[in-house]
């Protein structure tokens, strides 16, 4: 038990003041007229500025939309209030405020009790959350693909790898699992983006009419070619030609797409001159 000497002696203003500067929050006492009277060492460690300076000046110190003496006087205290204060360096502080108006039994204003502690690193753990989940969220709706897996996010950076190249890329998969998907999403994120992307579904078209479909043709080659006609590739001229089940294509029709993956040349059908790709990108379309 704690005897009334005991409690006396805690009471004392010097050991009070001592129990203040063990603090490690920074604490100040203003009088009726908002001056400091009392400044601690807490205060002092976090601002820099010490007692003997901050003792007899205004209590106005802190910075924000709730933090004046106006918005404290009015609401009677404040609790966990984020603001700002000003250092010895005029290095501005995030902290969390709390203070609290002391009044005598009529209701006048005595002055005000004060804390405040740095949160400086606080604010910048919830900034780097705050970064983290946007790249988070980022990173699970990759342009239209969507999901946060591991496999997913390979798959993500295994599109961005590829998309810095204009090598011709292979993209296999069930059908229905999003190879076209992965296709725009190389092209979205290629130099090729401002390009077009053009799709070509191998399987829904007859060799021949493919053969034409892919590579153009010139009047005259076949019955009912009345004018020249250019191809896919030609369309997809500067930007990315998306094959779907390239499975499906005879191998005449495979050796003439061998010779446009490797040599970056066509020929039209019926027309005995070698054709590249002269668009103005100077870049040849990447076939997927």
């Amino acid at each position: 038990m704690t005897s009334n000497g005991d409690n006396e002696f805690f009471c004392r203003p010097e050991i009070i003041h001592d129990v203040l500067d063990t603090m490690a929050a920074g604490l100040f006492v203003t009088d009726a007229d908002g001056r400091i009277v009392c400044w601690n060492k807490g205060a002092e460690r976090i601002t820099g500025l010490s007692s003997k300076e901050m003792v007899g000046k205004a209590r106005d110190l802190f910075e924000g939309a709730v933090c004046d003496f106006d918005s404290l006087v009015g609401k009677g205290g404040i609790a966990n209030v984020e603001c700002r204060i000003r250092s010895a360096a005029d290095r501005i502080i995030p902290v969390l405020r709390n203070a609290q108006v002391l009044r005598d039994s009529q209701g006048h204003v005595l002055g005000g009790v004060e804390t405040f502690i740095d949160i400086t690193s606080l604010k910048r753990a919830r900034e780097e959350i705050v970064l983290l989940r946007s790249e988070l969220k980022d990173r699970s709706r990759f342009e239209r693909l969507y999901g946060k897996s591991t496999p997913m996010q390979e798959v993500y950076q295994l599109i961005e790898r590829v998309a810095a190249s204009d090598a011709s890329v292979l993209l296999q998969g069930e059908s229905g699992t999003g190879k076209e998907l992965v296709a725009h999403a190389i092209h979205i994120r290629s130099r090729r983006t401002e390009g077009p992307f053009v799709k070509v579904n191998c399987s829904a078209l007859a060799e021949g009419v493919l053969e034409s479909e892919l590579f153009g043709h010139v009047k005259g080659a076949f019955t009912g070619a009345l004018y020249d006609r250019e191809g896919r590739f030609e369309a997809a001229d500067g930007g990315t030609i998306f094959l779907d089940e390239i499975g499906d294509l005879t191998p005449y029709i495979q050796l003439r797409l061998l010779r446009v993956l490797q040599e970056r040349a066509f020929e039209r059908v019926g027309s005995p001159r070698r054709g590249t790709w002269t668009c103005a990108s100077s870049r040849p379309p990447t076939g997927i």
